[in-house]
């Protein structure tokens, strides 16, 4: 390279290659990004994905987004992810995975499917999803886990004729709200971290661990069943939570 190229040359990097620095990184950016503009979708390819705007689902029964692959991430971009309504009938859901891996979802809204707003549907083969900074609105289930290795944070369940927020056996649930859920807050299956989260006014209890559950830091009050349920959990540890 000569130096009179180099820094302090006097050279615009923008006029030599005839593109804009925002616009190579926003070219970088869609080589590596999918955009969804239209559901309801089938992913089938590893990748990250990202909302272009409000989508809604407007047939009952039906997925608005089916993972079908892998390691993918879903940004949500901030946008809302709108089924046809809770009591539309049908499985509706809003975001399905049967039996993947390593799936995360993040920064959006998922409300008014008439099953579940994010849902994995297999207790064997469903691992390491990753669902943070997402609200579940009054849908049937809010976010609802099976399978191991999950991570909830950050999310807010509220209004849902069920769950709010459940994840099953290894997982982690943090810094999560759950409100006026028509059953339990927050539920979790065998060997689940449930800390740093708040559960109010839910009809089921605040918390409802299973066994080997380690419940710290959290605040429940006003659950109409009961603020954190402990009768199913003989071997949970429970520790510095606020539940009156």
């Amino acid at each position: 390279m000569d130096i009179a190229d180099g820094p302090r040359s006097g050279l615009d990097a923008d006029t030599v290659d005839g593109m804009q620095a925002n616009a190579l990184i926003a070219a970088a950016q869609d080589e590596v990004r999918t955009p969804i503009d239209i559901v309801p979708v089938t992913i089938s390819t590893p990748g990250s994905y990202y909302l272009t705007g409000n989508l809604t689902v407007a047939s009952a029964g039906v997925t608005g987004i089916a993972v079908a692959a892998d390691d993918v991430t879903i940004d949500l971009m901030g946008f809302s992810l709108i089924g046809p309504g809770r009591g539309a009938g049908g499985l509706g859901t809003g975001i399905a995975m049967i039996g993947r891996h390593n799936v995360t979802i993040k920064n959006g809204t998922v409300r008014e499917f008439a099953f579940i707003g994010i849902y994995e549907t297999d207790a064997n083969n469903g691992q390491g999803h990753r669902v943070v900074n997402v609200r579940a609105m009054n849908n049937f289930h809010g976010i609802y886990l099976k399978g191991r290795g999950h991570l909830i944070k950050d999310c807010t369940a509220g209004g849902n004729a069920n769950f709010g927020l459940y994840a099953e056996e290894g997982s982690t649930v943090i810094g999560n709200t759950a409100y006026n859920n028509e059953d339990d807050g927050i539920s979790a299956g065998n060997g689940v971290m449930v800390t740093h989260n708040a559960a109010y006014g839910n009809w089921g209890n605040g918390i409802d661990p299973a066994d080997n559950n380690l419940v710290m830091g959290n605040t429940a009050y006003l659950n109409i069943s009961g603020n954190i349920d402990v009768t199913g959990c003989p071997s949970c540890t429970l520790l510095f939570n606020h539940a009156p």
